[in-house]
C-alpha cells in the first residue's frame, strides 16, 4: 500500500505539470505554449519523506517563470539563452543570442503564475476532497494500532 505522502506526492507532480500544458503555460508574446516541453517541467519531481511530508523539486528558472520579467531589467545570462535556442533547434550565435537577450530586457516577460494555479488547486480540488480522505483513513489506522498494541 501507497503512504499518503507518495499519493499526495504523485498528485503534486501531475498537477504541475498539468498547469502547465494548459493555459498557464502559454506565451502570450509568441502565442504557444513553451512550459509543456521544457527542461522546467522535465526537472519536477517530489520526494515523499516521513509520513506526510512532501517536498516539491523544480529547476530555479520556475522563479523567472512565476513572477516574469519586468521592461527594462538587465539582460539575461546570454548563456542561458544559447542552450535555449539550441533545445529549440534556433541558431546560437552571437548576434541571435544578443537579439534575444536584448528583446527580453526591452520587452520584458510577462507572468505565468504556474505555481500559483498549482496550489489553488491543490486547494481547491484535493485538500478538501481525497487528501483529506487518505490522511484521516491513514491516521485512523496508525491510532487502531496504537492502541491495539
Amino acid at each position: 500500500m501507497l503512504r499518503v505522502s507518495e499519493v499526495i506526492a504523485k498528485d503534486v507532480v501531475s498537477i504541475v505539470r498539468s498547469v502547465m500544458e494548459g493555459e498557464t503555460g502559454v506565451n502570450r508574446k509568441v502565442g504557444i505554449n513553451t512550459l509543456k516541453d521544457s527542461e522546467l517541467f522535465r526537472s519536477i519531481r517530489a520526494l515523499a519523506s516521513g509520513d506526510v511530508v512532501v517536498e516539491l523539486f523544480l529547476n530555479d528558472y520556475v522563479i523567472y517563470v512565476e513572477h516574469g520579467r519586468r521592461k527594462g531589467a538587465k539582460m539575461p545570462p546570454p548563456d542561458a539563452i544559447a542552450r535555449w535556442c539550441r533545445r529549440k533547434g534556433l541558431p546560437d550565435d552571437n548576434a541571435t543570442v544578443w537579439s534575444i537577450c536584448r528583446a527580453i530586457s526591452r520587452d520584458g516577460i510577462a507572468p505565468r503564475p504556474v505555481m500559483a494555479t498549482a496550489f489553488e488547486m491543490m486547494d481547491d480540488e484535493k485538500w478538501s476532497g481525497r487528501w483529506l480522505d487518505l490522511l484521516y483513513d491513514e491516521l485512523t489506522e496508525v491510532l487502531d494500532k496504537y492502541f491495539s498494541d
